[in-house]
């Protein structure tokens, strides 16, 4: 597809050209957690800390299950800047697909979806920074030899209207 042109699914109007976190432009780094696994309590609150330093105007964003993820834990997250949306508000979705929820966001411009337990670095940032900079409105990071499939769930993004209907695409699966 030509970036940005025929070929790209994004949004009707969508701007490219848009940086994250000037004039109403909306980065979400998407993530989802549920339980109380300190690996997973470990990551999202580490994750939301680097958020500030490795994507300047990002807003990370966990999707989580409230009734198991501790309060302490939400608490930090919130005061970290983090955006939180409870799981049980989602549409009969759950599990880790949860995260890709944020591709429906009308809100949201760009995206990108992240395992929790990695952390945000300055080489993941790099490739993103690339993508942007093409006009494509889809994103697939493989950057590793183990990253052997098509799409890794916590290894891509998109624009506003890139995805589709996820949800559909979920309960299809």
């Amino acid at each position: 597809p030509i970036p940005g042109g025929r070929g790209s699914r994004a949004a009707p109007g969508f701007n490219f050209a848009g940086v994250c976190g000037e004039q109403n432009f909306k980065c979400v780094i998407s993530y989802v957690i549920w339980g109380d696994h300190p690996k997973y309590m470990t990551g999202a609150i580490r994750n939301a800390m680097l958020a500030k330093d490795v994507y300047p105007g990002w807003i990370p964003r966990f999707y989580f299950d409230e009734a198991t993820v501790p309060k302490p834990i939400q608490e930090q997250l919130e005061k970290l800047g983090a955006e939180l949306i409870p799981i049980s508000k989602m549409k009969g979705v759950s599990g880790m697909v949860t995260r890709f929820l944020v591709g429906e966001d009308d809100t949201v411009d760009r995206y990108i979806v992240r395992d929790v337990d990695s952390r945000l670095n300055l080489r993941e940032k790099a490739a993103v920074d690339e993508w942007i900079q093409s006009g494509y409105s889809i994103h697939v990071l493989r950057d590793h030899p183990n990253h052997r499939r098509e799409m890794n769930g916590g290894m891509w993004g998109g624009v506003k209207g890139a995805a589709g209907n996820l949800t559909e695409i979920m309960h299809s699966i």
